[in-house]
């Protein structure tokens, strides 16, 4: 007997504007993961990297929904965010400590996948300007909550096996979400 758990990832609020904005990645788990793990990211690497990786993220998303909103080209957001997910917390489990350039490069990357999925979500009764103010502060919050939790977590020696543990959690979780989308997906 196959016993399925699905881990719901986009909750779609109606109505639209600000609020519909700022809940899409609090409550879409895979984005909540993926945002937390670049603030835990960049207290990894420290110094800049506090403040730059989480900020180019921001931008960069901000890019990718402004595409999702005006083009109709299917990404496949959901699999570049599992994606993210998985490498992210990777970065976060094995510790690894990368330049500013290539983590930027990375959160980057997955940032525009992140940002394209909050634009196609839009709903048509929306604000485009309230609703990415509304994902953009959320996303802010979650990376200094990541921040937060990195910079704790350095204080101590448990508190590095516990970034551990969690960037092993939010692998195992990405592979999980990444299987469930193969699941429902015709791409393969």
């Amino acid at each position: 007997m196959q016993i399925s758990i699905p881990i719901p990832t986009h909750l779609q609020l109606h109505g639209g504007g600000f609020e519909a904005g700022f809940f899409h990645p609090v409550l879409g788990f895979d984005h909540l993961l993926a945002m937390v793990a670049v603030g835990i990211i960049s207290t990894l690497i420290g110094g800049r990297a506090i403040y730059l990786v989480p900020f180019s993220f921001v931008a960069v998303m901000i890019v990718g929904s402004l595409f999702g909103v005006y083009t109709s080209f299917a990404l496949y957001d959901e699999f570049g965010i599992a994606l993210s997910v998985i490498l992210l917390g990777l970065l976060i489990a094995f510790e690894y400590k990368t330049s500013l350039v290539w983590s930027s490069v990375l959160v980057t990357f997955f940032a525009f996948f992140h940002g394209h999925a909050h634009g196609v979500e839009i709903p048509n009764a929306s604000s485009i300007m309230n609703y990415i103010t509304g994902f953009m502060l959320a996303t802010i919050l979650l990376h200094i909550l990541g921040v937060f939790i990195g910079i704790m977590s350095q204080k101590t020696n448990t508190g590095i096996t516990f970034l551990s543990h969690i960037g092993s959690a939010m692998v195992g979780i990405g592979i999980y979400i990444f299987y469930l989308l193969l699941q429902k997906s015709s791409l393969f």
